[in-house]
């Protein structure tokens, strides 16, 4: 038959095919187009005009939204503050002070809130009776001197 009719068909398949995929790509972007701005009928305003206008109010819920945005942020800055002053921090430790007695019945408990302030609350427990002492903990450190289990479960609090 002829020579280069199987090449020639080849490329027309191939020009066809191409043509599909140009045209699906265009009538995608004429869809999302008239779902962005609608037609309108009997609308005596320019195209450009209804655009602009569009286009306007699009910006302006862009803006609205940064404001709110804005807000929220400042709201969330204004809890993390006011989080700090709650109590966040809470550690317990059992330990036995006395070699003669038995068991581990004294504890020492911190509770401290998100700067470091609080207290510490220790029991001592003997055969003879229990006492309990409560020292305060500002920024960390306390005015008096802290015994070795103290100073070890309010190291711990303040690590978390």
């Amino acid at each position: 038959m002829y020579p280069g009719v199987g090449v020639m068909g080849s490329i027309l398949a191939l020009l066809l095919v191409w043509n599909g995929i140009i045209s699906y790509f265009f009538w995608r972007e004429k869809s999302f187009l008239k779902k962005l701005f609608p037609e309108r009928e009997n609308l005596e305003v320019e195209g450009s005009v209804l655009i602009r206008k569009q286009f306007d109010s699009i910006l302006a819920a862009i803006e609205d939204s940064k404001v709110r945005e804005e807000s929220l942020k400042r709201t969330i800055r204004e809890f993390q503050l006011e989080g700090l002053s709650h109590l966040q921090k809470l550690e317990v430790s059992r330990y036995n002070p006395y070699g003669d007695t038995g068991g581990s019945m004294s504890f020492s408990v911190v509770i401290l809130d998100g700067k470091d302030n609080g207290f510490v609350l220790t029991s001592l427990h003997t055969r003879s009776g229990t006492r309990i002492y409560t020292k305060e903990i500002a920024d960390g450190k306390c005015a008096l001197s802290l015994s070795k289990e103290e100073a070890e479960v309010v190291s711990k609090a303040i690590k978390k």
